[in-house]
């Protein structure tokens, strides 16, 4: 299984429309923090695979009600 680990940075490489293309083996990110929601947001959308994420300090305070 390859696995997209990404943190802290983002990286124009992956936040582009030619993702999917460049990272076609890449089965699941696992977001390890720090990273704006809309990055995320667009990765997986792009890419169609599933999200892990763990929140870093730095990340708003996200509240679920």
């Amino acid at each position: 299984m390859k696995i997209l680990a990404i943190s802290d940075m983002v990286v124009d490489r992956l936040y582009s429309a030619q993702v999917a293309e460049r990272f076609h083996d890449i089965e699941i990110i696992l977001g390890c923090g720090d990273l704006p929601y809309e990055y995320l947001e667009f990765l997986v959308t792009s890419m169609n695979i599933p999200l892990l994420y763990v929140p870093g300090n730095h990340d708003p305070v996200y509240d679920e009600k």
